[in-house]
């Protein structure tokens, strides 16, 4: 993949770098959340509270990822 296909980080707007960047880190705390809950039968009714709103925040900043695309788009 060449560095022109990745994009330049000021074609985004600020906003849309935030989203990402904020959604990241709940993505990933989101799939180790469902490894352990998968490993460990002892803490799955706590982590199952933890994952499921995790996972409705998740939906909801895609939503409101998806109308900013749509709103700001990137320059070519």
């Amino acid at each position: 993949m060449s560095r022109e296909s990745l994009g330049n980080p000021s074609q985004f707007a600020l906003t849309s770098r935030l989203l990402h960047w904020f959604m990241a880190p709940m993505v990933v705390i989101q799939l180790f959340i469902a490894a352990i809950m998968m490993a460990s039968l002892a803490y799955r009714p706590l982590l199952l509270a933890i994952h499921e709103p995790l996972g409705i925040a998740i939906l909801v900043f895609v939503v409101i990822r998806m109308v900013n695309r749509i709103l700001h788009q990137s320059s070519p």
